[in-house]
Parts: C-alpha cells; structure tokens; sequence
C-alpha cells in the first residue's frame, strides 16, 4: 500500500462560502491530483488534512470525497483513507468536464431521485417556509429571470431547489439535496423561459401555502428537466 508522498497541502487553499464550497473542493482535489502527480493506488490526503488546508467544513469534505467515489475518481479503504482510483487526464486538466465523466445512468437515477425527494420538498415548504424563505424563494426567481434574459445560468437556479429543502426544515432532506446537486453543478445549458415560468409556478405555490399546488408544480418541473437531459442525450449520441 502506498502512503501519501510529502506534504500535499500546498496544493490546497482556504474555500468561498456555500453553495459553491462542494465543487471547489471537488476542484481542488483533481487539481492536487493533477499538480501532485498521483497515480492509481496513491493515498490522498486526510478529511483532516483536506480541512485544516480548505477552511471546508467535515461535512462538506465528506460530500466532495462521495461525489469523486461515486464518479470512480477515488476509492476509500476502510482505516486506510481515499485513494486514487483512476486517472483521466482530460478531466484533472479541466474539472468542467466532470460532467461528461458521469455515467449517464447515474444521471437518470438522481433526476429519478430528485423527483422522490423534491417533489415532497415543494409540499413541506408550502407548509413550513418562514416569510424571510419565502422572500429568498422569490429573490432567486427574479435572479433567473434576469439570468435567462442576460443567456447566463444564475446559481440561484440550482440555489432555488437547495433554498426549498431547506425550507422543510428537515437537515437530512437538505443534505441530500445538496449532495445530488453537486452532479449538476457543471451543466452548462442556459435556463430558459420555461424553467423560469416553472421557478414561478413553484414559488407562487409554496408562498401561498399550496402543498398539493406546489408539489405538482415541482413534478412537471422535473419531468420537463428530466425529458430534456434525456432528449439531448439522445441527440448528442453520448453520456451527460
């Protein structure tokens, strides 16, 4: 088994705020991986290591090292660690093509996930959003609609569904939130009118107390989201 050479932590440097802290680790450590030169078999540094480098919080270490396990990037030893699993130099070069290293079938399983979770997500916030969530809901809606007129992706357009789980007030439905949007945050399709018009349907729901309105708003949603990923796909003769 081969340990860890030197001290990697200069490949490291202290991360923004959320929501962006789970894809600059993810960033930073194929970027580690890259400089460093590590090969399959090579021992990354520690969740602690990786903490005291990033200012990252435990949990937000964990989820960066889930997605690159789940992507096939690393593999994690039980009492040993994670350990480069493979090397694919396109992707250490430039981390926006993670997206083309996702299986698609992964893809469709967590759209298909999605659609479990946020559908009920709408229904909770509808329930439970305090009027400053609201007023948060309502902000990244105007944030889309500018980002689509300006043909722009705002990150209040994944923010969006992040800020519903979060109005539930369920910790674990907003972790899992923010775990699968982690695969999504290299999409670089540019909303459109219909994503905005759907944000708006939502939010108008879950501000009026709607939870059936909202959930079935959040399914067509998805559905439509789901329809087109599926669509370019096909078109593009390739995984997304």
């Amino acid at each position: 088994m081969q340990e860890v050479r030197g001290d990697l932590s200069e490949y490291l440097n202290p991360l923004p705020e959320r929501p962006k802290v789970i894809e600059a680790l993810i960033q930073q450590i194929l970027s580690l991986i890259a400089q460093a030169g590590l090969k399959p078999g090579d021992r990354l540094p520690s969740e602690k290591e990786i903490i005291a480098g990033t200012n990252a919080s435990r949990s937000s270490v964990r989820e960066a090292l889930r997605a690159l396990k789940t992507m096939g990037i690393i593999e994690a030893r039980p009492g040993a660690g994670s350990f480069v699993k493979n090397v694919q130099p396109n992707l250490l070069l430039d981390p926006r093509h993670l997206r083309h290293f996702v299986n698609h079938n992964i893809l469709i399983e967590l759209l298909e996930l999605r659609k479990l979770i946020e559908v009920e997500s709408a229904a909770l916030a509808a329930q439970r959003a305090t009027p400053e969530e609201i007023q948060i809901l309502q902000d990244d809606v105007k944030a889309l609609e500018r980002g689509v007129a300006e043909h722009r992706r705002p990150d209040e357009d994944l923010g969006f569904h992040l800020n519903i789980a979060r109005a539930t007030h369920n910790h674990y439905i907003a972790e899992v939130s923010v775990w699968i949007a982690t695969f999504y945050q290299w999409d670089p399709d540019i909303p459109n009118e219909k994503d905005v018009m759907a944000h708006r349907r939502i939010y108008e729901a879950i501000s009026s107390g709607d939870a059936d309105g909202g959930a079935q708003a959040m399914r067509e949603h998805l559905e439509e989201v789901e329809n087109r990923f599926k669509n370019s796909s096909e078109n593009n003769n390739s995984a997304i």
